[in-house]
């Protein structure tokens, strides 16, 4: 779902003057040797460079910058999170290790301690994490609100040498020593000509993808109710404490979408500080992840099923 069909383009030569800042604004003329001009008015001040505010994204600026390298992450939203923030998907799958213990470690297990030690989190709570983390990294510069235009890359075109981005106020151009594409769509990777698969390409079916979803937020829940619900079996297994439920999972044949492409599986429910929830179980299919049109329809329709979702609740 989240392989992207490449676009070829690394350099566009353009006969036109465009404002750069880089370090400090620069005015270049992009001709036939923008590639020399363009790097040499980038910013060289980091060693790492990270694109992309998903929480792999903020582990991985977290962790460079933690090796003493001076980290750049570059984020198109205005906070930090991603999928778990602006997707509200907050209820983690957790693995455990042999004997009880969480398996998974690391900068995550520092995010699953500040966010209560739970496998549901208050998606506000979360933005704060993620913002006090790297706050705390003094070789860790965040800058919001960054998209990315192109990557430039050397004569053989296997190595990035630096990345375009759009600010709100002009374009930026940073030197890539290292980089790192934690956006959600491999963007770097695609626009640099790494070569992919499509949705399911690789199982020879181009056009065959997974089901997407929207995040159903419901309010004036009484949890003891669904607590009950779960312990009494009627829906399948299912289990709960007080931040999350999940198993439901004769939901999926007990509830009739009223939309074509629309249905229901169990439920994975995330409660959050103020009582409201978040349900993830609405699945959505026919969506092209990567055609914003598509994305939007498939919205469009997960709200209208959302109603009839509440409404049979």
């Amino acid at each position: 779902m989240r392989k992207r069909q490449l676009a070829a383009t690394v350099l566009l030569v353009l006969s036109l003057l465009l404002v750069f800042t880089a370090c400090e604004s620069t005015t270049l003329p992009l001709d036939e040797d923008v590639l020399a001009l363009l790097l040499d008015n980038a910013c060289a001040d980091y060693d790492v460079v990270v694109i992309g505010g998903e929480p792999e994204g903020v582990a991985a600026a977290i962790a460079a910058a933690r090796s003493g390298q001076r980290t750049l992450l570059l984020v198109a939203e205005p906070a930090l999170g991603g999928l778990f923030t602006f997707g509200m998907l907050n209820f983690l799958d957790l693995s455990y290790a042999p004997g009880g213990g969480l398996a998974n470690t690391g900068i995550f297990l520092e995010f699953y301690r500040r966010v209560g030690n739970s496998d549901a989190f208050d998606v506000e709570q979360a933005k704060q994490v993620f913002a006090d983390m790297v706050a705390a990294e003094e070789l860790l510069t965040v800058k919001f609100g960054r998209t990315l235009l192109r990557t430039v890359t050397d004569a053989s075109g296997y190595k990035i040498l630096a990345v375009q981005m759009q600010s709100q106020q002009a374009e930026e151009i940073y030197l890539t020593p290292m980089l790192i594409d934690a956006t959600a769509d491999a963007d770097v990777a695609a626009a640099s000509g790494v070569s992919s698969t499509y949705m399911r390409e690789d199982y020879g079916d181009h056009d065959a993808g997974m089901a997407v979803t929207l995040v159903l937020p419901f309010k004036n829940v009484n949890w003891a109710s669904l607590q009950a619900a779960a312990a009494s079996g009627r829906w399948g297994y299912a289990n709960s404490h007080s931040k999350a439920a999940w198993g439901f999972s004769r939901v999926a044949s007990a509830y009739k979408p009223h939309n074509e492409g629309a249905r229901m599986r169990g439920l994975n429910i995330g409660r959050q500080a103020d009582g409201t929830v978040l349900i993830n179980a609405l699945q959505i299919f026919g969506v092209d992840p990567l055609d914003a049109d598509s994305r939007q329809a498939g919205i469009e329709l997960g709200k209208a099923e959302a109603e009839h979702v509440l409404a049979w609740f």
